[in-house]
């Protein structure tokens, strides 16, 4: 007779080896959804159908519709997907993988052994060497199926011991007590599926009986939902919107499947535990049953009408100005298999964003708000959002065939994007760090550092006009407005320091960092002028004639 103590390691050797498995299976599986698979998501929430089998593909690769929401999220954010395209993703992706249940249900011990060695020795060789992530996900899978098996095993030895009988009879005579536990272990376990397994693991030994099972199950939907929320709240919008989708998707699953428990329960019908008794012979087989029935009638009624949920959730959290002004309104993907539409795109993209500039300034003046600070912050976290969007999406057009004179104006739109980010960063580093220095009124140089703010802001403002109007005449003013400026601001310096002006030895890295800021942005806004106008040259611009 096995000893309690040979029982006890058998299942905490399986358990190791399922939490291994878990992990491994999750770590190559991420590594197959990529950019490509992203993408994939994105073209397929086109059509419902396509949506549906895409998030089925996303569940299972992800192994979690926590984490597929979260990936879904995040295509969203970066505008990617609408909400009400994103939806029957999240939906869809809790059947995907609720699928993995049935592998640990299914009667075929030698095969999982065969599958641990197999597996193994292709995983620890690296062999096919092309496809290390897909070998390492499938030893996860027999790691994972290995140590249910054992658990299994080695738990039917508990039976005989009177004491663990009475352990479990708090919770058949409480099944709501089990759905706490089903709740409980997967907040602390950080896996819904990983809390399912093991149950069904537990009722394969003859621990739990049916009704037992399914209260957990259910509870470990309760306990994702918990989870979700809690690492949704430091999201905001849109984002916060496919979050919550998934956790009203659980909430909804519960009311639907919760009421349905107890009116058999107290009813004495048990019509859902006849039919998985006519589709399955053992106990832990209709437990994992009703855990796929239960995420795929969920996910078929959300389905029916995806407008109405989008709509509520849109009204429940709404977009952050942040998130609105993040989102390009000119990228498209589409255009990027025609690289002379993609270029007019990306350069009115970096006017949107080059519109912005002058607005910091504004609030770098004396006066502003603590309201008009926190909305110019906005803009900043939104301008870097844009245009580490653009870069990219510069780079891709690399790749398509093009000519000569398309391909210079790829490389001069690139051009002008770094020169774009920089000026932003003057701009913002005035709002930032010099809106203090600016505040000393009667002070000699917080009136120079003005009109040099002054002045930064009137080429802007220029170089604006000069882009939007398509004028030369005006780009060609700048490009003398901006000429170089190190003489003059060397002589600025000169008058401050030599006593031809009054100043502080205090005040001297105050001028100091004025002028530095203002002689490279002036610099920038020269270079930005050039690479314009010689991209109107080149292009044959009738402005530049």
């Amino acid at each position: 007779m096995t000893s309690l103590f040979d029982l006890f390691a058998q299942i905490v050797a399986g358990l190791g080896l399922f939490f291994v498995g878990l992990k491994l299976l999750g770590a190559n599986l991420k590594g197959l959804a990529g950019k490509q698979f992203q993408r994939l998501l994105g073209h397929v929430s086109s059509r419902p159908l396509a949506a549906a089998l895409g998030g089925v593909l996303a569940g299972f690769v992800t192994q979690s519709g926590r984490t597929t929401s979260y990936l879904v999220a995040g295509l969203v954010q970066a505008g990617l997907l609408d909400v009400r395209r994103a939806l029957p993703l999240v939906w869809w992706s809790n059947f995907g993988c609720t699928l993995i249940v049935f592998a640990a249900v299914l009667p075929f011990r030698e095969v999982v052994l065969l599958l641990v060695g197999v597996a193994g020795v292709a995983w620890a060789f690296n062999y096919p060497a092309r496809w290390p992530a897909a070998t390492g996900a499938l030893f996860g899978v027999a790691l994972l199926l290995f140590g249910l098996g054992q658990m299994s095993q080695a738990a039917g030895g508990f039976a005989r011991y009177t004491w663990f009988q009475t352990a479990l009879s708090a919770i058949q005579f409480s099944y709501f007590l089990g759905f706490l536990v089903g709740m409980l272990l997967t907040f602390l376990v950080q896996s819904h599926m990983a809390v399912i397994l093991i149950a069904l693991a537990m009722t394969k030994a003859g621990f739990f009986d049916f009704p037992q099972a399914v209260m957990i199950i259910y509870g470990t939907h309760a306990g994702s939902s918990l989870i979700t929320y809690a690492l949704a709240g430091g999201m905001r919008g849109t984002a916060r919107q496919v979050a919550m989708a998934q956790v009203l998707y659980n909430v909804a699953g519960l009311a639907l499947f919760g009421t349905l428990f107890y009116v058999e329960f107290f009813s004495d019908t048990d019509l859902l535990h006849r039919l998985m008794e006519r589709l399955f012979p053992r106990p832990d087989q209709e437990a994992a049953g009703v855990a796929l029935l239960f995420n795929f009638v969920t996910p078929l009624a959300f389905s029916v009408a995806p407008g109405p949920w989008a709509r509520f959730l849109a009204r429940h959290w709404r977009p952050s100005e942040r998130e609105t002004l993040a989102r390009p309104q000119f990228l498209q993907e589409q255009a990027l298999e025609q690289p002379a539409t993609a270029l007019v795109l990306a350069e009115k993209e970096q006017l949107r964003l080059l519109g912005w500039l002058p607005g910091h300034l504004d609030a770098a003046r004396a006066g502003a708000s603590a309201a008009d600070l926190a909305r110019r912050r906005a803009y900043h976290e939104a301008f870097r959002e844009v245009a580490e969007q653009i870069r990219p999406y510069l780079t891709q057009l690399l790749q398509q065939s093009m000519p000569a004179e398309t391909a210079e104006l790829l490389l001069n739109l690139q051009n002008r994007q770094e020169h774009l980010e920089t000026l932003e960063g003057f701009a913002w580093e005035m709002l930032e760090n010099l809106r203090d220095h600016l505040d000393h009124p009667g002070d000699a140089v917080r009136a120079l550092g003005l009109r040099l703010l002054e002045g930064f802001d009137t080429q802007l403002l220029t170089l604006i006009a000069a882009l939007a109007n398509d004028d030369a005449e005006e780009l060609a003013m700048l490009r003398t407005m901006t000429a170089d400026r190190g003489e003059t601001m060397e002589g600025v310096r000169r008058g401050y320091f030599t006593g031809g002006e009054s100043l502080a030895p205090a005040d001297r890295p105050r001028l100091l960092h004025f002028t530095n800021v203002f002689e490279r942005a002036a610099w920038t806004i020269s270079r930005y002028a050039e690479l314009v106008s010689d991209a109107w040259v080149h292009s044959g611009h009738a402005a530049a004639q």
